[in-house]
């Protein structure tokens, strides 16, 4: 950490709220956590080599980090997710819970639901009753409001028996008071048997670091208006992992160093260095690229002569040392690097593709056992404010989230059916086509063939008479 960390760190601390439940700063240290992770996968990373003032900054920053997240982030929701409750599809229930999704952006929601996770852990989703308009059957109607809540600014007291039981969400965050001034504000969320307690509190320099209670409200349902789940298990805490540990943010560091000297050497020494000796006075050192630098002979010589110095390298070592830190990265984030594989994309089978995603694929059907668990309790509590039959039912994720050879596939549906294994009804749904349609209209297909057939049969026999 350089100086200007420490004095960033020091303003922050001295703008920061007097904050009584968090004394000896376990919270804060849970917001840098997560800070820290966001900042690396949206690029902004620490510099790796010095720069003086004056001086051209060599530092590169090559962001795997964030093509991990962005790629686990895919995988999980970037095809969608859908939710099929019992009964009919047109059932009350049914078309309620499509449209309150629909309302709230489904697919935007979950992105940032998910991108969150990953970042810090755990995702949350708030429901605030009544929050947001959308269109139901054609007609407007109230729904609602899911947020997608900021881990950054949250967090979770358990049973001391049990600790995947909640009893308290905490909200904490800064915001701005009517007149102006800044105000730090508070929202618990505390299991209150039968129900739970929202209390909301705020903190500024006139309540002198204390909490000042603003208003309650009770939430008269047996669940808390907040869902959360863990982006990947953890076993003895409320808090899951997030997919970024301390040691991949060294690696992502190591791996901008290397980038960065190679990029300064480059820079210095990549271009041709001309000299000269005897042919010139040397005033004064002259380095730069298209200049010469000049040099009396030692020896007494007057010998003039011109030359260049190239690099005896080409850097080859450094370049694969810098190769080996991002294949570290990737590996140890589960993440495929589909760019190292483009000269070889249309030889690979199927087969290749699902054991080159096989670690990555398996780190998806951990984390959607996980959220699978949230979304169906998330569902539960919309049906049950909605006071519709409340059975969430299941998620439908997607059959495949790797790309596909589909020459492969219909060879394959081809022999099967020719060794009579499997219906064209069956490789029909398989191809995504309905099948009685299909059949009607290859019927009315050959029907018209036939007639034509026949007008033109006929047209040729009258020909001939």
């Amino acid at each position: 950490m350089g100086f200007l960390d420490g004095l960033n760190n020091m303003l922050r601390f001295i703008q920061r709220f007097p904050d009584p439940d968090d004394l000896f700063g376990v919270r804060q240290r849970y917001e840098d956590y997560i800070q820290r992770r966001r900042d690396y996968r949206m690029g902004e990373q620490d510099k790796q080599l010095k720069v003086k003032m004056g001086q051209a900054d060599d530092n590169v920053r090559c962001n795997l980090i964030g093509k991990a997240i962005n790629q686990s982030v895919y995988l999980l929701v970037g095809q969608g997710v859908d939710f099929d409750l019992p009964g009919d599809d047109n059932a009350k229930e049914d078309v309620w819970l499509d449209a309150c999704w629909k309302a709230n952006n489904k697919q935007v929601l979950l992105h940032r639901s998910v991108q969150n996770a990953c970042e810090a852990g755990n995702g949350y989703i708030k429901i605030v009753p009544d929050g947001m308009v959308g269109m139901l059957e054609g007609k407007e109607n109230v729904f609602p409001r899911l947020v997608c809540l900021d881990p950054k600014w949250l967090s979770m007291e358990t049973n001391p028996e049990d600790f995947e039981q909640v009893i308290r969400y905490i909200i904490r965050f800064n915001t701005t008071a009517p007149d102006g001034s800044d105000r730090a504000r508070k929202q618990v969320i505390e299991f209150a048997d039968p129900g739970w307690l929202i209390s909301d509190y705020y903190n500024d320099h006139s309540t002198y670091g204390k909490w000042v209670l603003m208003s309650e409200e009770n939430w008269n349902y047996p669940f808390a208006p907040i869902v959360e789940w863990q982006n990947l298990p953890s076993p003895n805490s409320v808090y899951g992992e997030a997919d970024i540990s301390d040691d991949i943010i060294e690696l992502q560091d190591r791996y901008n160093f290397v980038a960065s000297n190679i990029n300064k050497i480059i820079r210095y020494h990549a271009h041709p260095k001309t000299y000269g000796i005897n042919v010139g006075k040397p005033d004064k050192e002259s380095m730069g690229p298209d200049q010469m630098t000049l040099f009396t002979s030692g020896a007494g010589g007057d010998k003039a002569m011109i030359g260049n110095l190239e690099m005896q390298s080409d850097l080859e070592s450094s370049i694969n040392f810098f190769d080996i830190l991002g294949k570290s990265i990737l590996d140890n984030t589960s993440t495929v690097d589909v760019n190292n594989l483009k000269d070889k994309l249309g030889q690979l089978t199927n087969f290749a593709v699902r054991v080159l995603f096989n670690d990555a694929i398996s780190k998806m059907n951990v984390k959607r056992q996980l959220l699978e668990i949230a979304l169906k309790d998330l569902n539960h509590r919309l049906l049950v404010l909605a006071k519709l039959p409340d059975d969430p039912g299941e998620v439908v994720w997607p059959e495949s989230v790797l790309p596909v050879n589909e020459t492969e596939v219909l060879n394959a549906q081809k022999t099967e059916l020719e060794l009579g294994i499997v219906s064209k009804q069956t490789i029909s749904m398989e191809r995504g086509r309905d099948y009685e349609e299909e059949q009607k209209r290859i019927g009315e297909e050959s029907a018209n063939e036939s007639n034509v057939g026949d007008r033109i049969l006929r047209t040729f026999e009258r020909g001939q008479q």
